[in-house]
């Protein structure tokens, strides 16, 4: 049984920028399925992706915060009854580039949502890669 997905990639742009496209709506927006994040990244706060007609379909609870550099967060998707997993963002400055590490894990005991976040994950990855180095949305929301 799947525990936990790993995907790094890297990123030609700065940690602030890719925090900002990780951390702010307008930007999400843009790469994650047209989905705007709404947090005030602060532990224990509450945290969601809404779609553009105001549906929550991913919600979360911020567990972990350190600006330019970590965001860790519970994931709970809503087509699969809400049961909570856990994505981890780490971003480490490499020369010109950003790696950029996503676990998601937890997933033992939600295997629908591990069979569905794989391929979600890597256009949602793909897509941001794309909008951080050209200035161009991949998909359109």
């Amino acid at each position: 049984m799947i525990q936990r997905q790993v995907y790094t990639l890297y990123i030609r742009t700065t940690p602030a920028k890719l925090w900002a496209a990780i951390t702010r709506g307008e930007m999400t927006r843009q790469y994650y399925f047209g989905m705007a994040l709404q947090t005030t990244l602060k532990p224990g706060a509450p945290l969601q992706y809404v779609d553009a007609q105001g549906n929550v379909c991913i919600r979360g609870k911020v567990l972990e915060v350190k600006r330019l550099r970590r965001l860790v967060h519970t994931f709970e998707f809503r087509h699969r009854h809400w049961k909570s997993t856990r994505v981890a963002y780490t971003l480490e400055k490499d020369g010109p580039v950003v790696k950029l590490t996503l676990v998601h894990d937890r997933l033992a005991k939600s295997p629908a949502t591990a069979r569905d976040v794989h391929s979600g994950w890597q256009q949602i990855l793909s897509a941001l890669k794309t909008l951080l180095e050209t200035g161009k949305p991949l998909f359109k929301p």
